[in-house]
């Protein structure tokens, strides 16, 4: 048990002390009598001065007096340990590093929502710091100090975009995203670089600001942005919504289950059974089997198939089909919904109408006041029918306007199978049609056609 311990020579009483120099043992042989000050001398002359129990040491002096008294290896001395501080520590308020997946309500594993990005509001409390707390030194059975490891302070670098306050909390001065490096930086962006596909390996990327992404947005997943959204390779059955513009360098497609929306310009090389929606411009060199909605529409080669909606005006190269009679539908002059507020408008409307089924299939005598003229039911859907009035009478207003400067341009061929609506005028291609200008005529209510000099 004592392995290293330097032994003082003393006839009757041996000091041992231990190999970290952080106790002193007393071992006593059978012998002459002796005294508490021969014991204390014994001690010295081993170097023991600190940490020594006095109450031990008079009990053991008491047992010296008699020759025939003896004991092995007594605790007499204990020095001090040292005791560790602690380095100063960032508690994150968000999840480090991108996560498995997230539980659903029904249980299930949402393998989309990975946690990549943390976005953020302004003043959000993003982190705290907890303060170093030094350690203190120990000390041996002999005197000596045992220093005590210097503890690290709060190293990490801030970016510009966050605040740490006196009591140690970081908070985000504007809404973006954290962008953290253990150990060495924390900042809050409002741009933000995807290094690769927006797949399984990343999951979907939402975020206040702007975003680039180098790669591919695969199926059945999204990127959400309130800024521009800039994607160097194709949307490949996911869905892009940007509050500013997008850039598709290569195309979009999805067998439907694509969609893209832009609060302002979106721009890809080519479309294909995907929904597109731009509040300004919706720029493509083609477009087959699409769902277009936006205020001009430009096409510069073909647009075949589908419908495309455009507030104002319609450039293409060619519409239609040369090998088949392809149904294509041109709507121009419609007021532009979002998708976002229809599909609140389908809610709204569902909703109404699963109260009144559950309200007919009421007892007898239950919730007679809601069916009554007047009663909650009845006033729901009266409120519901006069804003759904007001918002057709409204847009009946605003296609009227539209329909003065609208326009659809085809610098091409116009094939067999596609179809021009303006208002409540239409025209059904059967026949090639080159090079034609359509407007609306507010008089006739017509739509007039020209051939460009």
């Amino acid at each position: 048990m004592l392995k290293g311990l330097e032994e003082a020579k003393v006839e009757r009483i041996q000091v041992a002390v231990a190999s970290d120099g952080l106790s002193a043992f007393v071992t006593i042989q059978a012998g002459e009598a002796s005294s508490v000050s021969q014991l204390a001398d014994a001690l010295t002359r081993t170097g023991v001065v600190f940490g020594v129990d006095e109450h031990a040491l008079a009990q053991l002096g008491q047992a010296l007096v008699d020759p025939a008294y003896e004991v092995k290896a007594e605790l007499v001395a204990r020095g001090r340990a040292v005791m560790p501080g602690q380095d100063a520590q960032l508690i994150p308020h968000f999840h480090p590093g991108i996560q498995a997946g997230s539980v659903s309500d029904d249980g299930t594993m949402d393998f989309h929502d990975r946690e990549l990005l943390k976005p953020v509001t302004a003043e959000e409390v993003i982190a705290t710091v907890v303060a170093a707390v030094p350690g203190m030194d120990g000390r041996r059975v002999d005197g000596e100090v045992i220093a005590c490891a210097e503890v690290a302070g709060f190293t990490l670098t801030l970016g510009s975009k966050v605040r740490l306050d006196s009591e140690g909390v970081i908070v985000a001065l504007e809404p973006g995203v954290v962008l953290y490096k253990a150990g060495q930086s924390l900042d809050v962006v409002q741009h933000y670089l995807h290094p690769s596909d927006v797949d399984l390996r990343s999951g979907d990327l939402e975020m206040p600001g702007t975003m680039l992404v180098k790669g591919s947005v695969r199926q059945s997943f999204q990127v959400t942005c309130t800024g521009d959204v800039e994607i160097q390779g194709g949307v490949e059955g996911g869905n892009i919504r940007a509050g500013g513009n997008v850039h598709v360098k290569l195309g979009i497609s999805g067998s439907d289950s694509a969609f893209v929306e832009a609060a302002g310009t979106l721009a890809a090389k080519h479309a294909e059974n995907a929904r597109l929606h731009a509040g300004d411009l919706l720029k493509l060199e083609e477009a087959t089997g699409c769902e277009l909605n936006a205020r001009r529409i430009e096409v510069t080669r073909c647009l075949r198939g589908g419908t495309a909606n455009a507030e104002h005006s319609l450039v293409a190269g060619q519409l239609g089909n040369a090998h088949s009679a392809t149904d294509t539908l041109i709507v121009i002059g419609e007021p532009l919904a979002s998708p976002v507020g229809d599909a609140q408008r389908r809610l709204d409307q569902a909703k109404a109408e699963r109260l009144a089924q559950r309200r007919s299939f009421a007892p007898r005598g239950f919730g007679q006041g809601a069916r009554q003229k007047g009663g909650k039911l009845g006033r729901e859907q009266a409120s519901f029918a006069e804003s759904e009035l007001l918002r057709k009478v409204e847009r009946i207003k605003q296609r009227d306007q539209l329909l003065w400067t609208a326009f659809v341009q085809v610098q091409g061929t116009i094939h067999p199978g596609v179809k021009l609506q303006m208002g409540e005028a239409s025209i059904s291609f059967a026949e090639l049609t080159h090079a034609t200008r359509f407007t609306f005529d507010p008089e006739t209510r017509c739509i007039r056609s020209e051939r460009p000099t």
